[in-house]
């Protein structure tokens, strides 16, 4: 793909506000979505920048751990696309985040064409972990208008980058590398991959992982116009099927039965791949 599929403009990611994060929830058992929108408080889920269009926060998402309701901590863990681009203002909004990890999901290509994150003037831990090794061929690209086969992809993501990902859940597990964000050039597929298994391993429900997944929609509008702004954005959009801009929740739907029909549940996920301990740890980093 063109660096211009993750160069900026001026556009901007307008901030969702609760009425229409709350309209979003109208699919989402009633309960749920009135215990997730009381403790969000004021704060946004979305984080404005400049320089990308898809950082947000997952915290706030209601679980059960040991027979408990709990939640996911806000301001704790962070999704996005890419963040070679910030502008001056975005970084410090991000300083003002306290981020201590980037972990960045990029092939090494995309990683030597577009640059890393920019210095925020705070330390950070930077680890580039590839959950593939390169991106899909274009004239591959044509099969993922199909949710189904797209939910596959992922599930062959999660096989072929799984040392990545245990090192993910390491980096996440420890206090002092928090709080961390995980990206890669869209912040939808490969970290979409990812941030669904550390929700579910939280014990975060299907429906709002798959949720999660689908805010992912209005970011990929706003990075298509910004394509579009460039002189040759409509050349590369019609090399792409559509489908690689949207964030269908049946792709996610897709991967997760395709994730409990090989493995169960993410409990027996954790077993299997001795994650257990790892995940308790991150329990009782993350959920408040």
């Amino acid at each position: 793909m063109s660096q211009n599929m993750t160069m900026v403009s001026d556009l901007r990611i307008d901030a969702f506000n609760f009425g229409r994060e709350k309209q979003i929830f109208d699919d989402i058992a009633r309960h749920e979505a009135d215990d997730i929108v009381r403790h969000e408080d004021d704060l946004s889920r979305y984080i404005r920048l400049a320089g990308c269009f898809n950082f947000r926060d997952v915290g706030g998402y209601p679980c059960q751990r040991n027979g408990q309701k709990t939640y996911v901590a806000w301001r704790q863990l962070f999704r996005s696309d890419g963040l070679s681009y910030l502008t001056r203002a975005d970084v410090e909004v991000l300083s003002s985040l306290g981020l201590r990890t980037v972990i960045d999901l990029r092939t090494s290509f995309e990683v030597q064409r577009n640059g890393i994150v920019a210095n925020i003037g705070t330390p950070l831990h930077y680890e580039h972990l590839p959950l593939v090794i390169e991106v899909p061929r274009i004239e591959e690209l044509a099969a993922w208008s199909d949710p189904q086969t797209v939910g596959q992809q992922y599930l062959q993501m999660l096989d072929e980058g799984m040392e990545r990902v245990i090192r993910v859940l390491e980096i996440i597990s420890d206090p002092w590398l928090t709080p961390a964000v995980i990206h890669c050039s869209a912040g939808k597929d490969r970290t979409g991959v990812v941030i669904a298994v550390i929700l579910g391993l939280l014990g975060v429900p299907d429906n709002l992982i798959v949720y999660d997944y689908k805010l992912s929609h209005e970011p990929m509008n706003q990075l298509m116009r910004s394509i579009l702004c460039d002189g040759d954005g409509r050349d590369i959009l019609d090399g792409l099927p559509a489908a690689i801009f949207s964030a269908e929740p049946e792709a996610m739907s897709s991967f997760l039965s395709l994730f409990r029909s090989r493995h169960g549940s993410f409990e027996a996920f954790a077993k299997t791949f001795g994650l257990t301990g790892l995940a308790e740890r991150i329990g009782d980093l993350y959920l408040v």
